[in-house]
């Protein structure tokens, strides 16, 4: 036997055998790691887009002014708290209690007569 036939020998066998067997074991490696890493996102974007809910502090009803403007009724804690919110920022308007927001949810339609009053009692009370 001359050396480049051992020497070709020599490879065919560690590829055919040991070789070849690591190769399959390294591909059936790269896809679980593969899939494990989909399912894994999977759950991480169905997570955070449900994410936790939290009671204490939470938008209870929302009216629309214009496409970008809303008056929401803002509760945090045991507070009220009338917001004018923008795509840019957003002020509060007024503290209220309970009783009042009674009044609001359910008269929607006479939501622009309270806002209004709710206005008018301000700016009054800023004028004296």
């Amino acid at each position: 036997m001359n050396l480049e036939q051992v020497s070709n020998e020599a490879s065919s066998t560690a590829l055919g055998s040991s070789g070849g067997i690591s190769i399959f074991f390294w591909l059936i490696t790269i896809i679980l790691v593969l899939v494990l890493m989909g399912v894994l996102y999977y759950l991480l974007t169905r997570l955070i887009k449900g994410g936790t809910r939290n009671t204490r502090i939470g938008l209870v009803k929302k009216y629309f002014i214009d496409r970008n403007f809303y008056i929401g009724i803002l509760k945090i804690f045991d507070e009220y708290y009338m917001v004018l919110f923008s795509n840019s920022s957003s002020e509060v308007i007024k503290k209220i209690e309970y009783d009042e927001i009674q009044d609001i949810v359910e008269n929607k339609n006479n939501f622009v007569n309270t806002f209004a009053s709710v206005l008018n009692k301000e700016k009054k009370s800023n004028e004296k």
